[in-house]
């Protein structure tokens, strides 16, 4: 059986939107993003 891998970008406390609903805030930078890309491409493969 195949390996099922979540990725999910939180808060401390859990939660993916502030206050006001919006989820900008957790947009990463490119360098954030490609690292993250990355390291799930070698755990996969």
């Amino acid at each position: 059986m195949g390996k099922l891998i979540y990725s999910a970008i939180t808060s401390f406390d859990g939660y993916v939107a502030d206050e006001r609903g919006d989820f900008d805030w957790a947009e990463p930078k490119e360098v954030v993003h490609s690292s993250h890309h990355n390291r799930k491409w070698e755990f996969c493969h």
